[in-house]
């Protein structure tokens, strides 16, 4: 990966505040990309409280603020994601995790594009890939609000 793609990736994590670092060339400028850039590229709130990354927002702001291709952004987010440490998820639910999803009233297409960039991610681990699908398969059932599962019968 490129230093720009990388460094481009440390300032996304840090305006997140996902890791403590800054630009020694630009001081204080995760603070000033939050106050321009979080609204729309940052991490999301779930019902639950919490506050999640969106891969589909990462690629937006590295291709949109960060000036990179989105072909690039993409397999940089890759590389990126599986360099990092992570813990295998216990108790999946597929149907729990799209209702999640729906429930917070998100932009739809941001997040099937963020579970699709986890399917790449993912890569040779089936058993992940196949958890995303269902969670995508799901998540284009359910109508905003309702909960409704439309499921295939239109």
């Amino acid at each position: 990966m490129r230093d720009e793609l990388r460094d481009s990736l440390w300032r996304y994590d840090a305006m997140t505040g996902i890791v403590d670092w800054s630009n020694p060339d630009d001081p204080g400028r995760e603070e000033r990309d939050l106050a321009a850039y979080g609204r729309d590229y940052g991490l999301i709130r779930y019902p639950d409280g919490k506050d999640y990354t969106c891969y589909a927002r990462i690629v937006r702001f590295l291709t949109e603020v960060c000036g990179h291709s989105y072909e690039e952004a993409l397999e940089a987010l890759i590389e990126h994601i599986r360099e990092q440490p992570s813990m295998p998820r216990t108790g999946l639910d597929a149907e729990a995790d799209a209702r999640a999803i729906r429930a917070r009233g998100g932009n739809i297409i941001e997040a099937l594009l963020s579970l699709k960039i986890g399917r790449l991610i993912a890569g040779d681990d089936p058993e992940a890939v196949e958890f995303n699908w269902r969670v995508a398969r799901t998540l284009t059932r359910l109508t905003n609000g309702t909960g409704k599962d439309y499921g295939n019968d239109r």
